[in-house]
């Protein structure tokens, strides 16, 4: 029997580390939260929250990411993805991106989709529903929308179909710069 998700000290850590990372790419660039906050239209004080607290929406993370030249992949291992010809998956590998903004979002898009694959093939989403403390409608709600999403979210929701997503920053490539 499942019980509550809890917050998985790996996901606490891979967070903890990314926040560390994004601090120090700006403390490197000599940046003070308030040029930061300029940068990413946003008050020096939601940038202070931002590097204390570990609950960030994807697409925040993404932008903070590409502030400093980088991006945010995202990883889900300890299960397979299922090779089992879904149609939205294929529409996802096929999209090319126009902007980093977009690029940001079809990985979001992509990787839930992942997870909800995964989720259909050994859970239910009453079962998620029970690890995660909330209903089936919320579980389904979640995987029909997931461009607000936070990354404690999604690592919580991985940890409920018996995964891990973990997120690292990587470096823009060369065509990612063209775009951008």
């Amino acid at each position: 029997m499942r019980t509550l998700a809890d917050l998985h000290p790996d996901d606490l850590a891979n967070r903890d580390h990314l926040a560390a990372e994004l601090r120090a790419l700006r403390q490197t660039a000599g940046m003070s939260m308030r040029d930061l906050g300029n940068l990413l239209g946003c008050h020096r004080s939601n940038i202070n929250v931002m590097e204390r607290h570990r609950a960030w929406r994807f697409m925040i993370l993404a932008g903070w990411a590409r502030a400093f030249d980088k991006r945010i992949t995202l990883t889900i291992t300890g299960q397979p993805v299922p090779d089992d010809g879904d149609q939205l998956a294929d529409i996802y590998a096929k999209q090319q991106p126009t902007s980093p903004r977009a690029q940001d979002l079809l990985l979001l898009r992509a990787t839930t989709r992942d997870l909800v694959r995964i989720r259909q093939q050994h859970y239910t989403a009453d079962d998620v529903a029970a690890h995660l403390g909330c209903g089936a409608t919320a579980v389904y709600w979640w995987e029909d929308n997931p461009d607000g999403t936070s990354l404690l979210m999604m690592q919580r929701y991985a940890r409920a179909v018996g995964c891990q997503v973990v997120a690292d920053l990587a470096p823009v490539g060369v065509l990612e710069k063209v775009a951008a």
